[in-house]
Protein backbone atom coordinates (compact mmCIF):
# COMPACT_ATOMS: atom_id res chain seq x y z
CA UNK A 1 0.00 0.00 0.00
CA UNK A 2 1.17 3.30 -0.79
CA UNK A 3 2.37 5.81 2.12
CA UNK A 4 -0.38 8.58 1.15
CA UNK A 5 -3.06 6.38 0.15
CA UNK A 6 -5.59 5.98 2.69
CA UNK A 7 -7.13 2.83 3.68
CA UNK A 8 -10.01 1.88 2.22
CA UNK A 9 -12.29 -1.06 2.72
CA UNK A 10 -15.13 -2.07 0.65
CA UNK A 11 -18.30 -4.33 0.52
CA UNK A 12 -20.85 -5.08 -1.96
CA UNK A 13 -24.25 -3.22 -1.09
CA UNK A 14 -28.12 -3.86 -2.33
CA UNK A 15 -30.60 -0.88 -2.89
CA UNK A 16 -32.88 0.22 -4.82
CA UNK A 17 -31.96 2.97 -7.28
CA UNK A 18 -34.78 5.67 -7.92
CA UNK A 19 -34.83 7.85 -10.57
CA UNK A 20 -36.87 11.05 -11.96
CA UNK A 21 -36.37 11.71 -15.64
CA UNK A 22 -37.90 14.14 -18.18
CA UNK A 23 -38.27 13.68 -22.20
CA UNK A 24 -39.65 16.46 -24.53
CA UNK A 25 -42.26 16.02 -26.80
CA UNK A 26 -39.35 16.54 -29.39
CA UNK A 27 -37.21 13.90 -28.07
CA UNK A 28 -39.39 11.05 -28.49
CA UNK A 29 -39.36 11.20 -32.52
CA UNK A 30 -35.09 12.50 -32.33
CA UNK A 31 -33.39 9.87 -30.06
CA UNK A 32 -32.21 12.55 -27.34
CA UNK A 33 -31.29 11.45 -23.75
CA UNK A 34 -33.87 11.99 -21.17
CA UNK A 35 -32.76 14.55 -18.70
CA UNK A 36 -32.49 13.88 -15.21
CA UNK A 37 -35.62 16.12 -13.03
CA UNK A 38 -34.18 15.15 -9.72
CA UNK A 39 -30.74 13.54 -8.11
CA UNK A 40 -30.97 10.40 -8.34
CA UNK A 41 -30.88 8.26 -4.50
CA UNK A 42 -30.02 4.87 -3.53
CA UNK A 43 -32.84 3.48 -1.04
CA UNK A 44 -32.11 0.81 1.76
CA UNK A 45 -35.31 -0.66 1.12
CA UNK A 46 -38.11 -1.09 -1.57
CA UNK A 47 -40.19 0.24 0.86
CA UNK A 48 -38.30 3.69 1.10
CA UNK A 49 -38.14 3.43 -2.79
CA UNK A 50 -41.62 3.78 -3.08
CA UNK A 51 -41.80 6.61 -0.32
CA UNK A 52 -39.11 8.64 -2.62
CA UNK A 53 -41.35 8.18 -5.09
CA UNK A 54 -44.68 9.36 -3.59
CA UNK A 55 -43.18 12.40 -2.23
CA UNK A 56 -41.34 13.32 -5.22
CA UNK A 57 -44.63 12.49 -7.45
CA UNK A 58 -46.80 14.98 -5.15
CA UNK A 59 -43.98 17.42 -5.19
CA UNK A 60 -43.19 17.71 -8.77
CA UNK A 61 -46.73 19.34 -10.11
CA UNK A 62 -44.48 22.11 -11.55
CA UNK A 63 -43.61 19.87 -14.12
CA UNK A 64 -47.28 20.83 -15.77
CA UNK A 65 -49.12 17.76 -15.84
CA UNK A 66 -52.91 17.74 -17.31
CA UNK A 67 -56.06 18.02 -15.17
CA UNK A 68 -56.47 13.90 -16.02
CA UNK A 69 -52.72 13.36 -15.03
CA UNK A 70 -52.69 14.52 -11.77
CA UNK A 71 -55.53 12.50 -10.63
CA UNK A 72 -53.70 9.48 -12.28
CA UNK A 73 -50.84 10.78 -10.10
CA UNK A 74 -52.47 11.20 -6.99
CA UNK A 75 -54.60 7.92 -7.24
CA UNK A 76 -50.75 6.04 -7.94
CA UNK A 77 -49.50 7.64 -4.70
CA UNK A 78 -52.78 7.05 -2.55
CA UNK A 79 -52.63 3.24 -3.62
CA UNK A 80 -51.05 2.24 -7.12
CA UNK A 81 -47.97 1.97 -5.57
CA UNK A 82 -48.90 -1.46 -3.97
CA UNK A 83 -48.19 -2.94 -7.31
CA UNK A 84 -45.11 -1.63 -7.20
CA UNK A 85 -43.68 -2.16 -3.90
CA UNK A 86 -44.54 -5.85 -4.97
CA UNK A 87 -42.48 -5.60 -7.88
CA UNK A 88 -39.13 -4.66 -6.49
CA UNK A 89 -39.91 -6.93 -3.62
CA UNK A 90 -39.43 -9.67 -6.02
CA UNK A 91 -36.11 -8.47 -7.65
CA UNK A 92 -38.37 -6.14 -10.42
CA UNK A 93 -38.55 -2.55 -11.46
CA UNK A 94 -41.19 -0.95 -11.55
CA UNK A 95 -42.08 3.18 -13.19
CA UNK A 96 -44.43 5.58 -13.12
CA UNK A 97 -45.26 8.15 -16.41
CA UNK A 98 -47.69 10.93 -16.63
CA UNK A 99 -47.82 12.57 -19.89
CA UNK A 100 -47.30 16.94 -19.19
CA UNK A 101 -49.15 19.76 -20.88
CA UNK A 102 -46.45 20.52 -22.76
CA UNK A 103 -46.27 17.09 -24.45
CA UNK A 104 -43.53 15.91 -22.74
CA UNK A 105 -42.95 12.42 -20.34
CA UNK A 106 -41.95 12.39 -16.48
CA UNK A 107 -41.18 9.17 -15.31
CA UNK A 108 -40.11 8.32 -11.89
CA UNK A 109 -38.48 4.89 -11.60
CA UNK A 110 -37.14 2.15 -8.94
CA UNK A 111 -35.03 -0.66 -9.49
CA UNK A 112 -33.02 -2.85 -7.82
CA UNK A 113 -28.82 -2.37 -7.49
CA UNK A 114 -25.75 -4.17 -6.30
CA UNK A 115 -23.19 -1.81 -5.68
CA UNK A 116 -19.96 -1.66 -4.36
CA UNK A 117 -19.66 0.92 -1.33
CA UNK A 118 -16.15 2.42 -0.47
CA UNK A 119 -15.16 3.39 3.10
CA UNK A 120 -12.37 5.15 4.02
CA UNK A 121 -10.86 3.46 7.00
CA UNK A 122 -9.57 6.08 8.79
CA UNK A 123 -11.80 7.69 9.10
CA UNK A 124 -13.91 5.37 11.00
CA UNK A 125 -11.13 5.14 13.64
Amino acid sequence: MLPWAPAVEASVEHGFLVTVLWRSSASHHDGERPKIAAAPYIAPTPHAAIRAIRVSLRTHHVFGMTPREQRRAVEWSESGWVQALAALRSGEPCAFTVVLNSGGVAEWSARPLTYLCLTNCSEAL
